[in-house]
């Protein structure tokens, strides 16, 4: 899985060694020179680039969830921490799994026969969805682990910049645990060079590139999920990523950006790692999650400088095809309308 391909960076860059030795000297003069800053971010201006006069069946979907409850005029949807309700009409229609599509009127006649959880995939427009598909169980891992105690978490919810995110205590995140693996104990460059790194202020001088992966569960899976197979599994302190983004576009707090990722093998010290919830090999990305992601990235780029952008697979070529075939071919386009560089190996 896509979350567990890691290693450690034992030398430790900050951004300005990092500019100097892995950048162009074309693109230091051009940073240095024109000092360019990307122009505010504006909420839907992601969605307007990318969508087009198509049918709606071919643009992204939505949103996606776990299917919860369906009547004859609603249907309610859930990630990790929110509930969505959506109205139906006679025009809405129906995909299931086989690719048959029907109308809603004709899916309700066998409704009841239907086993939940299910991840659906919704088109809708103003609250009223026009097209649901349901997605097979997506998870490349079939017995998934918990760690107890399980903690709900509060839905806090934090201010960042444009975007609101839930934090740790807000999704239930367990503290970071000292464990004997690939992530242990804390730093030290001597004897320690993998354990637990906190960077050195500014952050501004320590971060600077982005990592965009995909998740390979649940589209209304989340965090916790996450760091119970980094913490079990990849014997991580916690999770691995920075951000999590699920299917309703909701963005959630991983490990603290000051430290520290595990999420790129051999490409941690310095790079900020960004999960989308969804297997983008089998499924395309959501149209939230690419707003929410779009914000986050200008965001970052804006706050601490970040230069350069890349999908997993760019790092690791040939070790994984994460961010996934749906959506990696979308990435250098976003690199460069937010004015980052794309990492090409």
């Amino acid at each position: 899985m896509c979350h567990l391909c890691w290693s450690p960076s034992p030398k430790i860059l900050s951004r300005r060694q990092f500019i100097r030795g892995g950048l162009t000297a074309g693109l230091v003069a051009a940073l240095t020179a024109c000092g360019a800053q990307p122009e505010p971010v504006t909420t839907g201006r992601f969605t307007a680039q990318i969508e087009s006069a198509v049918p709606e069946t071919q643009r992204l979907p939505s949103l996606a969830g776990q299917l919860h409850t369906i009547n004859t005029d609603s249907l309610i949807v859930q990630s990790l921490q929110q509930t969505q309700t959506l109205s139906l009409n006679r025009q809405t229609t129906w995909q299931g799994t086989n690719g048959q599509i029907s109308s809603i009127n004709q899916r309700l006649q066998f409704s009841q026969t239907q086993t939940y959880p299910q991840t659906v995939l919704i088109w809708h427009t103003d609250g009223i969805a026009t097209h649901i598909q349901e997605l097979p169980p997506i998870s490349a891992t079939n017995d998934l682990p918990t760690l107890s105690p399980s903690n709900t978490g509060t839905g806090e919810n934090v201010s960042l910049g444009p975007l609101t995110f839930i934090s740790r205590q807000g999704w239930g995140a367990q503290p970071r645990q000292s464990v004997s693996g690939g992530e242990s104990g804390e730093y030290d460059a001597q004897f320690n060079p993998n354990g637990w790194l906190v960077y050195d202020e500014p952050l501004k001088d320590q971060i600077h590139t982005a990592v965009v992966h995909h998740s390979a569960l649940e589209f209304w899976h989340g965090p916790q999920m996450i760091q119970a197979l980094h913490m079990t599994t990849a014997k991580f302190a916690d999770i691995g990523y920075h951000f999590v983004i699920d299917g309703f576009g909701q963005l959630y707090e991983g490990r603290p950006l000051d430290t520290r990722g595990a999420h790129t093998g051999g490409f941690n010290t310095g790079y900020v790692g960004i999960c989308l919830m969804g297997n983008f090999e089998i499924a395309p990305p959501i149209q939230a999650q690419l707003n929410t992601l779009y914000q986050l990235l200008a965001y970052l780029r804006q706050t601490y400088s970040l230069i350069q952008l890349g999908g997993h697979r760019d790092f690791q070529p040939g070790v994984t095809v994460c961010p996934g075939r749906n959506f990696h071919p979308q990435l250098p386009t976003l690199a460069s309308q937010l004015g980052y560089t794309y990492y090409q190996s």
